[in-house]
């Protein structure tokens, strides 16, 4: 199965600059200023207000806490590519898309053997056995 993503970006930008977008854009969603997603990761305030400026690099271990505790994706924030939401199918089933009893009928539905099924140059030809009445 394909799933779609959708990666957000700018021309340009440099990938510290993204993460702390991306954290500045989920904060937001999450209704939070930069000293509660502090508060709640358990860094200190100057610790987060420095990485959030750009003047000190975010590492690994930081990223990991800050999306942990506050239920952010790491890989999205990292990366930038998330799910499309809402691509799961309309039964929430991971992609069936037509109800049941619109499925096309298969050419192999109807073959018992491979012995019945010859090959020409594009096509595969269906051989019915011949049955006694």
């Amino acid at each position: 199965m394909t799933t779609l993503m959708l990666v957000d970006g700018q021309r340009g930008e440099s990938r510290a600059n993204a993460i702390i977008r991306r954290l500045r854009m989920e904060f937001a969603r999450l209704g939070l200023s930069d000293s509660e997603a502090a508060r709640r990761a358990g860094l200190s305030q100057d610790r987060m207000s420095r990485r959030m400026t750009g003047k000190t690099p975010f590492d690994v271990n930081d990223l990991d806490v800050i999306c942990e505790s506050l239920n952010i994706s790491f890989g999205y924030v990292m990366t930038g590519a998330r799910p499309i939401p809402g691509n799961d199918g309309p039964d929430g089933d991971g992609g069936v898309v037509r109800p049941k009893g619109f499925e096309p009928l298969t050419f192999w539905s109807g073959v018992s053997t491979m012995s019945e099924v010859r090959f020409s140059r594009h096509l595969p030809i269906l051989t019915l056995p011949v049955r006694a009445a």
